[in-house]
C-alpha cells in the first residue's frame, strides 16, 4: 500500500467538519484562525475555489505544524479521521514556525 502525504484535501475536510475539532481539540487554533478569518465553507455565497485557496494560503501551514507536533496516539486518531489506513504510512511536511526548519514525520 502506498503512502499517504498530508494535502490540502485533508485538510479542507477536517476544517469544514465541526466534529473535527470535537475530536481533535489541539487543533482549536486553527478554529479560531478560520472564524477570525470569516470563511464559511457550507455558505452557499462566494465562490468556493475562492474560499479553498484563501483558507489554504493562511492555514495550511499551521494545520501541518500542529499535526506534524502531535503525539503517535493523537496521530492515529488523525488518521483514522482523514480515512488513512492504519497499515498505510502517513507523512506530514511541515516548518517549525519556531526555527523555520522542515519537519517530515512519518506515523
Amino acid at each position: 500500500m502506498a503512502g499517504v502525504i498530508l494535502g490540502g484535501s485533508h485538510i479542507t475536510k477536517a476544517v469544514s467538519d465541526q466534529n473535527f475539532f470535537r475530536l481533535m481539540p489541539e487543533f482549536a487554533s486553527i478554529r479560531a484562525q478560520l472564524q477570525t478569518m470569516k470563511v464559511d465553507m457550507h455558505s452557499k455565497v462566494g465562490c468556493s475555489s475562492c474560499k479553498k485557496r484563501r483558507i489554504h494560503n493562511n492555514i495550511d501551514g499551521n494545520f501541518a505544524a500542529i499535526a506534524a507536533s502531535l503525539p503517535d496516539s493523537r496521530a492515529k486518531v488523525l488518521k483514522q479521521y482523514l480515512g488513512i489506513a492504519p497499515d498505510q504510512k502517513f507523512y506530514i511536511r511541515a516548518v517549525n514556525p519556531a526555527n523555520r526548519q522542515l519537519i517530515l514525520k512519518e506515523f
